[in-house]
């Protein structure tokens, strides 16, 4: 029985105050200057504190096992995803007293690693070598480098110098003809093609020759592979595409004076975007046609990769080691437009408004982007804290509140439903819209409230209920109205009248949250018991020690995929 259960996804997360929106939401912030800063991704930091050797990171190599190298001032580790280890090696190469300089891919899955005070190391697997020519080790500083088709490791020193290494022999070709001197970078492109930019410069070498493509360029250059063949160039304010047939194609401005933002890595990654690390303006996007910023810890990056997921990993001076993802929640709270942080319920409606209840009397929707919040010129009374919502198929929405009953929402005004009947009912907390339209209210001190038409009925624990605090409310499949009390009790309600269970029937304690699917079965949130199933008149319960992160269950989800999110008081 217990594998039935499964296909529960849980997702950890932090949120400190507002509303989790999904993807889409439209939100985006502005960083100073000209740079929107884009809302669709997230980064995660590790720093010194969790392990990382030093925090200025120069390189991230993704390993064919599965682990990430990273570079730092005080040598290598790998990572897992989760902890630091440490890297084999030869020697000393990698101990805490070598700093990294540089790290690129090569060919074949192989790693370069450039040594701040000389050097390359080559990285296959859990095999590390120094290069070597000639017997010894090779002792270049090296400025960038890469590796060709035919496995001729290149590189560039500070001036600009460019060597190649191969089977132990090395070939000199210092500055070539029609190179500018100066610190270069060297790119091979996806035909095994090595470019070189220098100074105002920028070509291809074919076999030791070097072929000038563009001689008027505006410094300091930046090149990197691109998928569809050739280089991508930073050049001045021009974002330029490169190809040995076409030359340089301009695809873009720059929005900042390349000298601004000191360009440090760029990348593509494997849907076609841009990435760009710079010492001043932090990590850039560039997609369809928009740069954006995107958040890191540090605003002086050193290095950019992508890995075999798609995560972006980005090294900074000082911020520590970053992983950048496509952000799953958009928090919306006061910064873009809610009343308070303090969310209560939300529900959206026929129209597609997502109305939200907010602590301190706050009543909002959320349209195109765009948060409302209404107030006393709207006809919501001031100062009346909303505590349920719930949206019937008519368009109408329903307001439980605090101290003033049931509201309705219907064109535009607001209605007192049970204000107008001369009743006084408080602390209404939880309600539900049937299918057949009766509007079900929960007090958390009284009783259970069903409208229907003109008609009130009142449930208490007279009427069979196992306590009078309600909770939480659902319908099942068979349209029987599931309550949730405080108590621990739980209630069905349906034609044969309403049905107890209580802690005779089902291991629960106060239930906190109620879900039913299509297959007949009702989830069920605890206060410590954690998840409990009901169907076929059987229970069964899923808890930390089955794997749960908590065994308080808040909130119940069920997702197109057919996946159960759980909220727990420890995250998602």
């Amino acid at each position: 029985m217990l594998a039935a259960l499964a296909t529960i996804r849980i997702r950890l997360a932090t949120l400190a105050g507002g509303l989790l929106l999904f993807p889409g939401s439209g939100f985006a912030q502005t960083m100073p200057g000209t740079l929107e800063v884009s809302p669709a991704f997230f980064n995660q930091v590790w720093q010194t504190e969790d392990g990382l050797p030093h925090n200025d990171v120069h390189g991230v190599l993704p390993g064919a096992d599965g682990f990430l190298w990273v570079g730092t001032r005080r040598g290598i580790v790998r990572f897992d995803g989760s902890r630091f280890h440490s890297a084999p090696g030869v020697g000393r190469q990698f101990s805490e007293e070598v700093s990294i300089w540089r790290m690129n891919s090569g060919s074949d899955g192989r790693g370069l690693i450039a040594l701040e005070g000389g050097g390359v190391i080559v990285q296959q697997g859990e095999t590390n070598v120094q290069l070597m020519v000639n017997g010894e080790a090779y002792a270049q500083r090296v400025v960038s480098l890469c590796e060709d088709s035919a496995g001729r490791i290149w590189t560039t020193a500070l001036r600009g110098e460019v060597e190649r290494v191969y089977e132990g022999k090395l070939k000199v070709l210092g500055m070539p003809a029609g190179a500018g001197t100066g610190p270069s970078t060297l790119a091979c492109d996806t035909s095994g093609v090595v470019w070189l930019a220098s100074k105002n410069k920028l070509g291809f070498f074919r076999g030791d020759e070097f072929v000038v493509v563009k001689d008027d360029l505006i410094p300091p250059l930046f090149i990197a592979r691109s998928a569809r063949g050739g280089v991508w160039l930073a050049t001045g304010a021009e974002l330029c595409h490169v190809t040995k047939e076409s030359g340089a194609v301009t695809v873009a401005q720059f929005p900042w004076p390349t000298q601004d933002a000191n360009l440090r890595d760029m990348i593509e990654d494997r849907n076609g975007a841009l990435w760009f690390g710079t010492s001043r303006l932090g990590l850039i996007r560039y997609a369809e046609g928009r740069f954006q910023s995107v958040s890191t810890s540090h605003n002086n990056i050193l290095c950019v990769t992508e890995d075999r997921t798609g995560n972006i990993w980005v090294g900074t001076q000082g911020g520590g080691l970053n992983r950048v993802r496509v952000r799953q929640f958009t928090v919306l709270n006061t910064r873009l437009g809610l009343p308070n942080d303090s969310v209560f319920s939300f529900a959206e409606d026929t129209a597609g408004r997502v109305w939200i209840a907010t602590q301190d009397g706050g009543l909002s929707y959320l349209s195109n982007g765009i948060v409302t919040s209404l107030g006393t010129t709207d006809g919501w009374p001031h100062g009346l804290p909303p505590l349920s919502l719930a949206a019937d198929g008519n368009g109408d929405v329903w307001i439980g509140t605090q101290k003033a009953g049931l509201i309705r929402w219907h064109d535009g005004e607001f209605k007192h439903v049970t204000r107008d009947r001369g009743l006084r009912i408080e602390l209404l907390n939880c309600l539900l819209v049937d299918r057949a339209g009766r509007v079900w209210a929960g007090s958390l001190l009284e009783a259970l409230y069903c409208l229907e038409g003109d008609q009130l009925k009142t449930y208490t624990v007279k009427d069979g209920l196992p306590g009078n605090g309600i909770r939480c409310l659902i319908e099942d499949k068979r349209g029987g109205v599931w309550v949730g009390t405080d108590e621990g009790g739980l209630a069905r309600i349906g034609d044969g009248g309403v049905q107890a269970f209580t802690h005779k029937h089902w291991p629960g304690d106060g239930v906190r949250a109620l879900l039913a699917t299509e297959d007949g079965a009702v989830w069920i949130g605890t206060v410590g018991s954690g998840l409990v199933r009901f169907k076929d008149g059987e229970f069964i319960q899923v808890n930390s020690a089955k794997g749960l992160p908590d065994d308080s269950i808040q909130q119940l989800l069920l997702d197109d995929a057919g996946w159960l999110w759980c909220g727990t008081s420890r995250g998602l």
